[in-house]
């Protein structure tokens, strides 16, 4: 133990320099290599301390040569990542969700390694870089958690699907059933949003398993369930509440141009319905809506050929009215486009993070909207072409991190990256 703090408190420092990891480059090779090139006094101590500062971590060196054609890259901003511990049990892990108000508490899906499905609610620890385990919660339970909810009887709960019927448990920390909740017998069950209406009752959103369909049902705490709508739509939607209804807003494709459909949903019928007819074809899309405003980035054109731009749209609901409030775009050159998400970080304000990429080479785009600067663009680190991003979150310090999933031989490689300070 005293040589590791010899190593820690004299040699770091000075391996700092020499010893920064590229995500996707191998470590004894990196160590070999600049080892060999820096004729240091202490070349063992010296090589000691990379594998303290850098085992399981990575960072992604600007300084290194960009072997793209690609000038956003010399600018790009160095960021760390951190390999997500794997415990014993698990093999890969396929989602993680954050709570809304309490920012450092997880639910997190995995595969263990007989291949079932597992999930547990984990704790991001920002100063280590790591998710840990989160006292008084059940470790790694079985089945995939079908979603997150967040506040009912002020607590954290997973929705696991029920075995023999349609329904689902809502589950505590401990491991516990609280809730019990019925579905139609015919509904297949491949996912579930929750919107809060009150403290004991609010709309249920199934993505069902089987077909595009979406069932949006209404839930009361000692009631059955009601089914207020079953839309023909693909899997990805916006919803959120609207005074005492529910938006919920999808992409039409299936008309001369796309279209963005505008539905309200009370807590039994249908209210309304709306489009919005779009100037291009739509790539991808995400989008926010907290209470009247809603927020929709798109990806127009087609990036894979280089002719693609970014739309960022804010739009005010009045009654049945959409008011534009903002409409800007950006260019995105001869990049590919990957799936784009919506972070939330102050009240009513969103960042985009964009995982984008040419030849063998990504980086992660910060886009942030100033109302008189307009769009600012930022690449955040060089990360290799075969890392894809899995999501991204703000912290209670308003560090920026990103989930990326690397495939390797024995299982999908999950690393949390800090991309750097708002």
């Amino acid at each position: 133990m005293e040589i590791i703090r010899i190593i820690k408190i004299f040699f770091v420092p000075i391996a700092g320099p020499f010893c920064k990891v590229r995500c996707g480059q191998s470590l004894f090779r990196h160590f070999y290599k600049n080892l060999k090139k820096k004729q240091n006094e202490f070349p063992i101590l010296i090589g000691l301390a990379c594998i303290y500062l850098v085992i399981g971590r990575c960072v992604t060196d600007v300084k290194m040569d960009v072997t793209s054609s690609w000038n956003d890259l010399e600018h790009a901003k160095e960021v760390e990542c951190n390999l997500v511990s794997v415990v014993p049990s698990v093999l890969k892990f396929s989602e993680f969700l954050q709570g809304k108000k309490n920012k450092d508490i997880f639910l997190v899906n995995a595969v263990d390694r007989r291949g079932n499905d597992v999930h547990s609610f984990l704790k991001f620890d920002e100063k280590k870089l790591q998710f840990m385990a989160l006292k008084g919660a059940v470790s790694w339970r079985k089945g995939r958690s079908l979603g997150l909810l967040e506040g009912y009887q002020g607590s954290f709960f997973s929705m696991k699907s029920l075995e023999n019927r349609s329904g689902i448990h809502l589950t505590d920390l401990k491991g516990l059933v609280k809730e019990t909740i019925f579905f139609p017998k015919t509904m297949t069950v491949k996912s579930i949003r929750f919107i809060e209406k009150t403290a004991h009752s609010g709309w249920i959103l199934v993505t069902e398993k089987y077909g595009d369909r979406v069932s949006i049902l209404f839930w009361s705490r000692g009631s059955k369930v009601k089914v207020v709508a079953r839309t023909e739509i693909s899997d990805q939607y916006i919803a959120g509440k609207y005074n005492d209804s529910i938006v919920f807003i999808h992409l039409d494709q299936s008309r001369d141009k796309d279209t963005l459909v505008f539905d309200r949903y009370s807590d039994v019928s249908k209210i309304s319905s709306r489009g919005f007819n779009l100037p291009s074809s739509i790539e991808r899309w995400v989008g926010v809506i907290d209470n009247n405003n809603l927020e929709i980035v798109f990806v127009e054109g087609d990036s894979l050929v280089g002719e693609a731009h970014m739309r960022f749209l804010k739009i005010k609901i009045v009654g049945e009215r959409l008011n534009v409030l903002d409409n800007h775009t950006v260019s995105l050159g001869d990049n590919h486009a990957g799936q784009p998400y919506l972070i939330p970080y102050l009240e009513n304000k969103n960042m985009l993070l964009m995982r984008s990429w040419r030849d063998s080479e990504a980086t992660v785009y910060q886009f942030l909207f100033d109302k008189k600067l307009g769009v600012n663009k930022t690449p955040m680190g060089i990360f290799p072409q075969d890392m894809f991003m899995m999501g991204g979150f703000v912290g209670k310090k308003y560090a920026i991190y990103s989930m990326f999933k690397q495939r390797k031989a024995i299982g999908d490689e999950t690393s949390i990256c800090r991309l750097g300070v708002l």
